[in-house]
């Protein structure tokens, strides 16, 4: 079921053929740790299909107008540059931190904003995020 927790918010609609097949309603966070057990799970179908190298082959020959097209060099002059490029050093001013998700809730009258409880280890922090619609 982690797996499965895993792949959501990237293969949401393998994710849900996997929870069909174990017979639960949805795979989330919660109930990854639970195991299963004795529990009944429904008749293997397959998640995938299998990708043969030819499909692939055909995929790249039926595209490679188009990605000649996107990998073409850009022309100097035909856009207008809207800001000098980051360099690594001013990636090194950014300051990123690690923060334990005390608690996580859904903020009421919003279909999008989850409410996070954070700890930094030094300091505790409220932050709301728009990311509801990617977890279940």
């Amino acid at each position: 079921t982690m797996l499965t927790a895993y792949l959501a918010p990237v293969l949401p609609q393998t994710a849900a053929n996997a929870a069909r097949f174990l017979n639960l309603d949805a795979i989330t966070w919660k109930n990854t740790r639970e195991t299963l057990g004795e529990h009944a799970i429904n008749k293997y179908e397959h998640l995938m299909q299998r990708v043969e190298q030819k499909q692939v082959d055909d995929l790249i020959e039926a595209n490679k107008q188009s990605i000649q097209t996107a990998s073409a060099p850009v022309e100097e002059g035909k856009y207008e540059k809207v800001a000098e490029q980051a360099g690594f050093d001013d990636f090194m001013k950014i300051d990123m931190r690690v923060a334990k998700v005390l608690n996580c809730e859904a903020v009421e009258g919003s279909t999008k904003l989850l409410k996070f409880d954070l700890d930094f280890g030094f300091e505790k922090r409220i932050i709301f995020s728009g990311i509801a619609a990617s977890y279940p």
